[in-house]
């Protein structure tokens, strides 16, 4: 998404001052119903203007609400009715954002304003095209602390519109951070699946967190500028570009799969339109499959990734490039990097920012190890490390290139399969590692990486 909100540094006066609070056990549950019945009101906007903070508001059929909701009062619940399944359509007739440098209609669906409001079992969908002055759209937009989406679909106008068409958007306006919660959902036919970021920065940083969730059909499924994302337990499938990009801040994936994106599976890549917030990026115990360019590339930055499976890239499983913003440091550690097309670890484009690479405990096969392409060039990379790693490859002149290697093995791994990734009994990786570990995933933790139960669009 491309930042060009250059007014909105100009924000002095907007500060909302929110109360935190919980729900009363006295909680009124106010009815909504399109045809009134059982004094149900008939629209979303008529049970929040009644609503008071900590009140609850459900949605008592399967009907099509086309509104502009908006949600100001503190402690609020949004769901749906057991055994429903309402849709809240963005009418896109609000101009809700003039206050701050916004005017005319903002194209924002569904806004949060208001901490500690959950929006639990609804489907939330905005298919516009057009887009607002920033110029962007969003499906959900959360401009409050303590938000949580729950069991919801969120649906956009579909992934190949162009232009910067949101999901779910994260974003500080005020001296209250923006914070949700992203749980059991799933997220699609958005160019972008979520985005999280902060367009001035004397606000804090804006959060996300998503966890077990389907991210599927957009261009690119997680995105953040600034501030923190953290992914666990998460589908991220046929993304179009990138499964998850890093234009900076702190991203950390746990425990998910990442599948089919038609570029790379994470871009790690500064967007020097924000804030000197340098990327920093850990991943853990992930699956990454099919990726077309690389699955993970990075030219900013930090990055850590540990207990990974890689498969079947078309490129790369990681490709480094130094003409970034900031320094590049990469730590990878008892990952399975599995039958890349062009080869495992790539180092190329030397640029003005040091890199230092560490790999540790890995085991590689396919046509190529690790390669630093500055040998080519007579450039010194300056660090480029592998130890205690197995390198299998089809071509074994080109397991190490110009890469200080120490303490490793070029032996059949012996894999059970090639789902899983466990080791025979027989191997010779069981106990090569370091401080006798298993190499590969596996020797990260006993169970190796996570199968993935995902709810399904």
């Amino acid at each position: 998404m491309k930042q060009r909100m250059n007014f909105l540094i100009r924000i002095t006066g907007l500060v909302t001052m929110f109360l935190y609070c919980t729900h009363d056990l006295n909680a009124a549950v106010i009815s909504v119903k399109k045809d009134g019945s059982g004094g149900a009101r008939t629209s979303v906007y008529a049970a929040l203007a009644a609503a008071q903070a900590g009140d609850i508001i459900e949605i008592a059929d399967s009907q099509e609400y086309v509104e502009d909701v908006t949600i100001v009062t503190p402690g609020i619940t949004l769901r749906a009715a057991a055994g429903q399944t309402p849709t809240i359509t963005a009418a896109n007739l609000a101009e809700r954002f003039a206050a701050i440098g916004v005017p005319g209609t903002d194209y924002a669906g569904l806004v949060v304003q208001a901490p500690n409001v959950m929006i639990e079992g609804i489907e939330l969908y905005n298919p516009t095209t057009e887009l607002n002055l920033v110029p962007i759209s969003s499906v959900v937009l959360i401009a409050a602390p303590a938000v949580t989406l729950k069991n919801c679909r969120v649906k956009g106008p579909g992934s190949g519109v162009p232009n910067d068409h949101l999901g779910i958007l994260a974003v500080t306006l005020s001296t209250a951070a923006a914070s949700v919660r992203v749980s059991q959902c799933v997220i699609t036919d958005c160019p972008y699946g979520t985005v999280t970021t902060t367009f001035n920065p004397a606000f804090p940083a804006a959060e996300m967190t998503v966890e077990d969730c389907t991210i599927i059909g957009t261009l690119v499924g997680v995105q953040t500028h600034d501030g923190k994302t953290t992914v666990t337990n998460c589908l991220i499938q046929d993304s179009t570009a990138q499964g998850v990009q890093v234009g900076g801040g702190q991203v950390i994936l746990e425990s998910c799969r990442i599948a089919g994106s038609a570029d790379k599976g994470i871009n790690i890549d500064y967007d020097p339109n924000y804030y000197g917030i340098e990327p920093d990026v850990t991943v853990t115990h992930c699956r990454f499959e099919d990726s077309n360019t690389a699955h993970i590339f990075i030219q900013d930055g930090k990055l850590s990734v540990s207990g990974c499976i890689m498969t079947f890239s078309l490129g790369r499983d990681l490709l480094i490039e130094a003409d970034g913003n900031f320094d590049v440091v990469v730590k990878m550690d008892h990952c399975d990097l599995y039958q890349a097309a062009l080869g495992a670890v790539l180092f190329q484009k030397p640029g003005s920012h040091t890199i230092t690479a560490t790999f540790t405990n890995c085991i590689v096969t396919g046509v190529e190890g690790f390669v630093n392409n500055s040998f080519f060039d007579d450039l010194d990379i300056q660090a480029f490390v592998v130890d205690h790693c197995d390198i299998f490859v089809d071509n074994p002149d080109f397991a190490l290139i110009n890469v200080t290697g120490t303490n490793n093995l070029f032996v059949d791994p012996q894999y059970e399969d090639t789902v899983d990734f466990k080791l025979k009994a027989t191997s010779p990786l069981l106990k090569a590692g370091t401080n006798g570990s298993a190499m590969g995933s596996h020797g990260a933790r006993e169970q190796g990486v996570e199968n993935w139960g995902m709810l399904q669009p």
